[in-house]
């Protein structure tokens, strides 16, 4: 997948791209064993400029690493308004959800 990230950089610099973490199963399939490093990595060389992540990888050291190499923090798919609130606090630049209508004032 990182190859299809440096082949697009390669045609546009300027382009904006991101790189999604998810589950155990799926970092265990990338062979990642240190996920947070090889992502931060990544985000310091300007492979890639945002992180989207599995939100309960989310916690306050990884967005102030995130924000510390100037990169954007996605959480996905967060479907209780509690955690979006969590999340909120802890200062992601966005949250996915499978129901925006935890995101109003009055609970669904």
């Amino acid at each position: 997948m990182t190859a299809v990230i440096d082949c697009i950089r390669s045609l546009d610099p300027d382009v904006r791209t991101g790189i999604s973490v998810g589950g155990r199963l799926a970092r265990w399939s990338r062979r990642w064993d240190d996920w947070r490093a090889e992502v931060l990595t990544g985000l310091s060389a300007r492979r890639w400029d945002a992180v989207m992540v599995q939100h309960r990888l989310v916690d306050s050291g990884l967005v102030r690493d995130v924000g510390v190499r100037e990169g954007r923090l996605y959480a996905w798919t967060v479907n209780q308004r509690g955690a979006i609130d969590a999340l909120r606090g802890l200062g992601v630049d966005g949250i996915t959800t499978a129901d925006p209508r935890l995101f109003g004032t009055a609970a669904p």
